[in-house]
């Protein structure tokens, strides 16, 4: 998303707008997402780069997980999203994913590197 002159993305990116755009379901599901996701505190910051500070390592880590979840997705191929998280946080992902498969009948393939006991649990298939 542009910012005046400055390439600079907010935290909620335009997809997210673009799905909010669409009407409450859409918004729901935008809002649902950022809340789960822990990015509800920075939906209003700019990302940054490497000359302007933004959000933390773990934001980004997280929008860019947020940005592959919302949308129409029947497949989702994700290698190592929880890399760098808390064990909470990596819960809080894994359930979200495993709630997005029921809801919406999509595929979901992850790679987790030693994932804790209780994210492993989530797994309907392994």
């Amino acid at each position: 998303m542009e910012n005046g002159n400055q390439n600079q993305k907010r935290c909620v990116p335009v997809k997210f707008g673009a799905i909010s755009a669409n009407g409450l379901k859409g918004n729901l599901q935008t809002d649902y997402i950022l809340k789960i996701l822990g990015l509800d505190i920075c939906a209003d910051i700019l990302v940054g780069d490497a000359m302007r500070r933004g959000i933390s390592g773990g934001q980004k880590k997280r929008l860019t997980t947020g940005e592959m979840i919302v949308g129409p997705t029947k497949a989702l191929f994700m290698d190592e999203i929880t890399n760098g998280l808390d064990s909470s946080t990596a819960f809080q992902i894994v359930t979200c994913l495993q709630q997005l498969v029921h809801i919406t009948d999509a595929t979901v393939l992850v790679s987790l590197l030693q994932p804790a006991p209780e994210t492993f649990d989530v797994f309907d298939d392994l």
